[in-house]
């Protein structure tokens, strides 16, 4: 097992589910959120395209999407292609100021922005067949539900394009953890904290905050663009989420209405004083203290979708 996989795998089966209340207590749900999002997408997936003017309507789909097999259409190679060079300048254009393009992994090569800027629309142009997408998506662009199509596929670029292989047939989301697992105890993420129980009684311990990349999820844009569920494709009876505000007895139902967004680690809990009246402390419950341990999750709840 490759290490991108054993990471993307442990990230998919442990915290990529849904958070549902259970008897009072905030549970991760039976389903997986790449599930709940695969069937999403599929009903949210436009009616057939207008036929185009400059362009014939197979030429255009040949660029655009692959094969079709089944009810759901998927982006072509072609668009994939485009879409991960795409990612590249739209990471150097919101890095440009600050420098933090320096910080991907794909442009570690050049030494400034304007080198990085110029090579890369270059191998846009070469590999990532910017010139034929651009085209196709202009002619489409032309055609009555466009922009429809254009946010649906942006979603479902995103879908197939971050995923780690299994095998020849099989792939998981690629959801990352950072800083990743392996480097939790030496991070420099952690901050030294301090707390006094109601008897009077402090404890110190380390804390850090763990953030959830899910880069094939993006639930923001589809909160953004609610013309997505307009039409005759909408599916009115799935509910992603009813929109109620949790609080100590309600919390929002749904498909997908709330997910772990963050962990919250603790390290290193250590009490002041070994009294009795501190027993009960839920820092105490932690059968290795010095360890680094889970204190909880930062849970994000989203608004009433379909609005």
């Amino acid at each position: 097992m490759t290490a991108d996989l054993s990471r993307a795998w442990g990230a998919t089966a442990v915290f990529d589910k849904p958070v549902e209340m259970r008897n009072g207590y905030a549970v991760l749900g039976p389903r997986t959120l790449e599930s709940v999002w695969s069937d999403l997408l599929s009903d949210l997936m436009p009616a057939t395209i207008a036929p185009v003017k400059r362009m014939t309507r197979s030429e255009a789909e040949k660029w655009l999407f692959a094969p079709q097999a089944g009810r759901l259409r998927r982006p072509s190679t072609f668009m994939t292609d485009y879409r991960k060079h795409e990612d590249i300048i739209r990471v150097l254009i919101a890095g440009r100021d600050s420098g933090l393009w320096k910080l991907d992994t794909r442009l570690r090569q050049y030494k400034t922005f304007e080198d990085a800027y110029r090579n890369e629309n270059l191998r846009w142009i070469k590999f990532g067949y910017k010139d034929e997408i651009d085209s196709a998506i202009k002619v489409i662009d032309a055609e009555q539900n466009t922009k429809k199509w254009r946010n649906w596929l942006r979603l479902q670029n995103a879908y197939e394009a971050f995923r780690v292989p299994i095998d020849y047939t099989r792939s998981i989301p690629q959801t990352i953890i950072l800083p990743p697992p392996g480097t939790w105890a030496d991070s420099t993420a952690w901050s030294r904290a301090s707390a006094l129980s109601l008897s009077g009684v402090r404890v110190n311990f380390q804390v850090a905050k763990i953030k959830l990349f899910r880069p094939w999820l993006d639930f923001d844009f589809l909160i953004d663009n609610p013309d997505l569920f307009v039409g005759d494709n909408r599916n009115r009876e799935a509910i992603v989420s009813d929109g109620v505000q949790p609080s100590a007895i309600n919390f929002p139902s749904g498909s997908a209405s709330a997910m772990v967004d963050e962990l919250i680690l603790v390290k290193q809990i250590r009490f002041e004083s070994d009294a009795t009246t501190i027993l009960n402390h839920p820092l105490r419950s932690y059968a290795y203290p010095e360890a680094v341990n889970i204190l909880g999750y930062v849970v994000r709840t989203l608004p009433k979708l379909p609005p």
